[in-house]
């Protein structure tokens, strides 16, 4: 064995061979760095073998979808801690892409606006049920645009509660119509029932 000066934390160390320059630990952080920054170099080829390999096996994609959601379900809070970091890490680029995604689809963010306001009120209100924009344009599809109430086309049709939230109702699809503004501003928290036949009789 010989006692041997490492070139890189300078430190004596016995080795068998008298060529040897780098200590195990000294080698073994040398190494690493030669591989992170292969790693980098070839950052986007390594992402392209590894989707690829991963189109072709859809059984280890299922898997892991599920043990990422298993993770989550277990580990609340460090999700929440690695959300906000990695907010913060792509705070930029993320506020670009969704203001570039609101120019481009306007109408699609008027939608899921008016779904997220209607669903924090039945939450508050702790009412069950949830509903999509696809399924509310279903609805409106299926009435050619008319009110449900008045039966007057209209282009922007609004979302109504026939049961309103304030009085037990619920915010499932089931529990939807599409109406026009005026109607809906006039109906107010009243039931179908009350509202059709103040309507008939006024």
């Amino acid at each position: 064995m010989k006692r041997i000066v490492c070139q890189g934390c300078h430190k004596e160390f016995e080795s068998k061979r008298i060529s040897r320059k780098w200590c195990d630990e000294c080698k073994k952080a040398q190494q690493r760095e030669s591989n992170h920054k292969w790693y980098y170099g070839h950052h986007n080829e390594v992402l392209a073998y590894h989707r690829n390999w991963a189109d072709t096996h859809e059984e280890y994609k299922q898997q892991k979808v599920e043990n990422h959601k298993r993770w989550r379900e277990n580990n609340p809070e460090r999700w929440q801690e690695h959300q906000a970091k990695n907010f913060q890490r792509h705070k930029e680029n993320r506020v670009a892409t969704n203001k570039q995604w609101i120019k481009d689809h306007p109408e699609e963010h008027k939608q899921g606006r008016i779904m997220r306001d209607h669903r924090r009120r039945a939450r508050l209100l702790q009412a069950g049920g949830t509903w999509t924009p696809k399924q509310f344009a279903e609805l409106c599809e299926a009435s050619d645009d008319h009110c449900w109430y008045c039966q007057k086309q209209c282009d922007n049709l609004t979302v109504e509660h026939m049961q309103p939230l304030s009085r037990g109702g619920s915010n499932d699809i089931a529990n939807i119509a599409p109406v026009c503004p005026s109607c809906n501003y006039t109906k107010r928290d009243k039931t179908v029932l009350e509202f059709m036949t103040r309507k008939m009789y006024a």
